[in-house]
């Protein structure tokens, strides 16, 4: 009788953070359209276009019509992290793919990037969708059948600590810039760094979050299913290997980029196939970092 093994474990794709202040905005892939001002340029140039950041959004979008749409104030967020958008602390947040907040075209007033229209971004290809309300304006579409709104990246924002961790992030998760570092430190003392708590997208200050493997079961004879630990701005895969000594071995399922079931666990069903062994590990990686 074949006994079957399997072994799964949650490993971090590392990448080095990188500061961009340019567009993101795609050279053709750069249309948003409103039926009452006609086409909006969201890449009208390069140091000027806009920026859909991990974080935040930045820079303009420009109509012939209506002038220059503002992402953001000019001062960053008051928290240093996400705009209220009380007073002046308004501007675009991007939150786990979604786009929430308020922009400004001094001709037309405010535009709300709200739940009513669902702008949303796809953390795999950065194809934009959905729709802006522009209270001057009305509805302005991401995703026409002409033309549509595509970011080639989605820069961290600053690293003033140089620890290669995000500023960003750092206030977020902790309120401070200088309690999380990259290398060894580990501040929830759960044997990750706190950088590969980053990568990951996991908890830094608390122990039990972090990237791992909740069930591996065999099912159907050959069949796997598979569960980790999952956070809904990062992807991942699945890579196998028949022989844990051959360090080289490790191939990719076939599955290609996953993008996570929710904000706390991701299932994936797997064929074995002919395999009596295998062995699995998940890989977390930030949208675009690759």
């Amino acid at each position: 009788m074949k006994r079957t093994q399997l072994f799964a474990c949650a490993v971090l794709l590392v990448f080095v953070v990188s500061v961009q202040a340019d567009t993101t905005i795609n050279t053709i892939n750069k249309w948003a359209y409103c039926p009452s001002t006609s086409w909006i340029n969201c890449r009208p140039n390069v140091t000027n276009g806009a920026v859909i950041g991990q974080f935040v959004c930045s820079g303009f979008f420009y109509c012939a019509t209506t002038g220059w749409i503002h992402l953001s104030n000019d001062d960053g967020p008051t928290n240093g992290f996400q705009y209220t958008n009380l007073g002046d602390d308004w501007g675009v947040n991007h939150i786990d793919g979604k786009l929430r907040g308020l922009a400004w075209a001094e001709s037309t007033g405010w535009v709300n990037f709200e739940d009513s229209g669902n702008p949303t971004v796809d953390l795999e290809t950065g194809r934009i969708t959905g729709c802006a309300w522009g209270e001057g304006v009305g509805w302005i579409k991401f995703d026409g059948s002409q033309a549509f709104l595509e970011t080639d990246g989605m820069p961290s924002g600053d690293d003033n600590d140089s620890d290669s961790i995000p500023d960003m992030w750092e206030l977020e998760q902790t309120g401070a810039t200088n309690l999380l570092a990259s290398g060894t430190n580990d501040y929830d003392k759960d044997g990750i760094t706190d950088y590969d708590e980053y990568i990951a997208g996991s908890n830094p200050a608390d122990s039990n979050s972090y990237l791992k493997v909740t069930d591996i079961t065999l099912t159907g004879g050959t069949n796997i299913s598979l569960t980790w630990s999952s956070a809904l701005a990062r992807l991942y895969k699945i890579e196998e290997n028949d022989d844990l000594m051959d360090t080289d071995g490790w191939l990719e399922c076939g599955l290609g980029t996953l993008s996570p079931d929710s904000d706390s666990n991701t299932t994936i069903v797997l064929d074995l196939g002919s395999y009596t062994q295998l062995f699995y590990r998940i890989k977390a990686f930030i949208p675009f970092s690759e």
